[in-house]
């Protein structure tokens, strides 16, 4: 993660984005909805980025192509990344 000079008030709503779309990603995938996943995925992919996060915002923007090509197998395994790292971050931040 990049060092910003983010007001804390900003990086909890970041965090709170976060935890949603993660949240909203995974429910789409347990419906085999694709389109809701590739939605969540690029709603949270640019947020990432603005909050220092490049890597989730790279392995959010995976997820994104790979539900827009229909390769739901490719989704499956990219999510579990995503949501590993992201859960990281989430946790790393109550600590």
């Amino acid at each position: 993660m990049v060092e910003l000079d983010i007001p804390p008030q900003l990086y909890a709503l970041f965090l709170s984005s976060l935890e949603s779309s993660l949240e909203r990603i995974e429910e789409s995938l347990a419906g085999s909805d694709l389109e809701g996943v590739s939605f969540h995925a690029h709603a949270i992919r640019g947020t990432c980025g603005a909050y220092g996060h490049e890597d989730l915002s790279v392995k959010a923007g995976v997820i994104e192509d790979l539900a827009d090509a229909g390769d739901a197998v490719g989704v499956h395994g990219a999510v579990a990344t995503f949501s590993q790292d992201a859960r990281a971050v989430l946790d790393a931040s109550k600590s």
